[in-house]
């Protein structure tokens, strides 16, 4: 995606054509260049349901704006964060992005990475790696945010950090790693929720 604007718009795209549920939405325009510079910053926003095979953010800061509508990635691993030296943040709010439950989605994958998921947006989905591939991976649930996931494992190949903040921020686990060898915290605070059914 050039430089933001609506997901559902070929115009936004390189190459002029909207990737379908078959292709990989890849956000990554920030330069692969030492010293690493600055992410390059920009909202997406949805005018409709979306579906692709996967989500990839390499070095930049991406906010997707879902306006109430559904994003699905159903068939492939996830990943925020694959530039080594650079640091990739995805925030997703106002809207529901249902995840793959047969793959992984990977906070921290050879780069930092770091997952925002706050006012009206939520999560659903598969397995959470936090730090997963040596990069160093931060997740925060904020302002009502809300994850729901079969299992996240904080640090399990990098340092990694997850806080829950703020009233009706909810993670909902059935299990939970933390650490394997690298410092690794979860922090609930001022009135967020932790459930582990």
């Amino acid at each position: 995606l050039p430089a933001g604007g609506t997901f559902n718009n070929a115009g936004s795209w390189g190459g002029g054509v909207v990737p379908g549920a078959s292709d990989v939405a890849r956000f990554s325009l920030t330069p692969n260049t030492f010293p690493a510079p600055i992410p390059a910053a920009y909202t997406v926003s949805f005018s409709a349901q979306a579906s692709n095979q996967g989500l990839v953010v390499g070095g930049d800061f991406v906010t997707l704006d879902l306006n109430g509508a559904i994003y699905r990635t159903p068939d492939a691993d996830n990943r925020i964060g694959t530039v080594p030296g650079q640091s990739g943040r995805l925030v997703v709010v106002d809207g529901f992005w249902e995840d793959n439950l047969g793959g992984i989605l990977e906070i921290g994958s050879n780069g930092r990475g770091t997952l925002i998921v706050s006012t009206g947006g939520s999560i659903f989905g598969e397995e959470v790696l936090v730090g997963g591939n040596g990069g160093g991976g931060t997740l925060i649930i904020q302002n009502g945010g809300v994850m729901t996931s079969p299992r996240i494992s904080l640090g399990p190949a990098s340092p990694a950090t997850a806080t829950v903040t703020g009233a009706n921020s909810r993670l909902s686990l059935q299990s939970l790693g933390v650490g394997n060898g690298f410092n690794s915290t979860l922090s609930v605070l001022a009135g967020g929720l932790l459930d582990n059914d």
